[in-house]
Parts: C-alpha cells; sequence; structure tokens
C-alpha cells in the first residue's frame, strides 16, 4: 500500500463515527464501508493533507486514485475523486482514460456525479478538442453510468451547454429498454422525452431521496433549457 494511503486512511479512522457509517452505509444500500465522516469533515482533512503531499507525476496519481478505489471504504473513493480534481496541474491526455476507469469502477451515483463536478466537466472546458470522441463513445456505450456522463458533464455549462448534442445523446439514449437518464439530477423513467417530462407536473427536482418545493423551483428554472431541448429534438 501507497505510504501516502496509509496515512489518509490514519487520519480518518481517528476520525471515525461508527453510527454515521452505519447510516451512511444503509443510505447507498450496503454496497459501501464508510468512516462515518461527514462531508465538510472529510473535505476539510483532504484539503490539508492534499497541500502537505503534492503528487509529482500523472503515473504516481494514477496509481494512488487506483489503490483508493481498491479500498472498502466509501470516502476514500470520494478522497481519490478530488484528489484529481486537486491536481488539475497534471492532467493531460493520460487522464482520459483515468476518468473513464473512474466512472465504471465502484460505480454509483455518488462517485459518478461527484467524478464530473470535479473532473470531467472541467477538463472537458480545459480540452474541449476531447469532448466529441469520448462523450460519444460513452454514449454509445453499454455502461449506464458512461451513458450517464454522456449527457451529465455539461451541467455547469450554463449558456455555454452545447445543446444540439445533448439532445442527441438524450435522444439516443430515451429508446433503450430500462433506460435511466440524468439531467442535473432530474430523474426521467422511461418518459418519452420531452413531451412527457414537460407536461409532469409531480416531477421534481430530487434533493437525495426528498422532493422537495426548494427541487420544484430549482426544475422550473431548467424549463428554458428543457424547451430548446425539444426544439433541437423536432
Amino acid at each position: 500500500m501507497h505510504p501516502y494511503l496509509k496515512e489518509i486512511i490514519a487520519i480518518f479512522n481517528k476520525h471515525r463515527d461508527q453510527k454515521k457509517a452505519d447510516g451512511a452505509k444503509a443510505y447507498l444500500l450496503h454496497q459501501f464501508e464508510f468512516f462515518g465522516l461527514q462531508t465538510p469533515l472529510r473535505r476539510s482533512l483532504s484539503k490539508v493533507f492534499y497541500k502537505s503531499h503534492p503528487i509529482k507525476n500523472h503515473a504516481e496519481l494514477s496509481t494512488l486514485i487506483k489503490e483508493c478505489f481498491a479500498q472498502p471504504q466509501r470516502e476514500l473513493h470520494y478522497f481519490a475523486i478530488e484528489l484529481l480534481g486537486f491536481h488539475h496541474t497534471l492532467w493531460d491526455k493520460k487522464t482520459l482514460p483515468l476518468m473513464e476507469w473512474m466512472i465504471t469502477h465502484n460505480s454509483w451515483w455518488d462517485s459518478v456525479d461527484s467524478t464530473n463536478s470535479n473532473v470531467i466537466s472541467k477538463f472537458f472546458l480545459k480540452y474541449p478538442k476531447h469532448i466529441a470522441a469520448y462523450t460519444l463513445k460513452w454514449n454509445r456505450s453499454n455502461n449506464n453510468w458512461l451513458k450517464r456522463m454522456s449527457i451529465l458533464f455539461q451541467l455547469t455549462y450554463k449558456k455555454n451547454t452545447n445543446t444540439p448534442l445533448l439532445a442527441a445523446y438524450i435522444e439516443n439514449t430515451i429508446n433503450e429498454k430500462k433506460s435511466i437518464i440524468y439531467i442535473s439530477q432530474i430523474k426521467l423513467y422511461n418518459f418519452k422525452f420531452p413531451d412527457d417530462f414537460m407536461d409532469c407536473s409531480q416531477l421534481y427536482w430530487r434533493d437525495g431521496d426528498h422532493y422537495s418545493e426548494a427541487g420544484r423551483f430549482r426544475f422550473s428554472q431548467r424549463s428554458q433549457l428543457l424547451l430548446e431541448i425539444k426544439k433541437a429534438l423536432n
């Protein structure tokens, strides 16, 4: 085990909270183990560690990330994702297969969405020439998490969203059986997009497992983008 990893495991263990760990494990359907660190504490501990333990090359970064992903505790997966985001100065073309590997290992909505927000969305803004080849491959993949990422990666792009590309990826996916399509955490379960979606007044933005009024407000703010997608599909 990499000494870097041993040290962060020891730090996380010092702050272990079994009650919170049990709750987090249940929330993610008992798929992962947890130290029981709440997000603000984990991020605070991680940031101090990142700054005091700089990584100098991409090869070491990749090795460490994969070692973190081999551990059972979910917080170490989050740590690895944010580690790659922190070391953005080391990003290059070798980061692309690493990102893809991260999407397809220990995959669940929490890690996939975090990989997007910390790395993939920012990577494609920095290196837009790679968008077409990689996202098209993901959208055509048999892996649902790669499909999700092909739609999700533009989440923060706002006015810079490539709407025709987004519409095409949605259209490619929507006709598949058991299709689960995510636009900014709005879940569409086998809806005919966009008409059924636009007409469904009960479909609110989900906050965790709960519908919320705040969610409905945020959902309404997305209506213009959805209308643009509808036009592009037509």
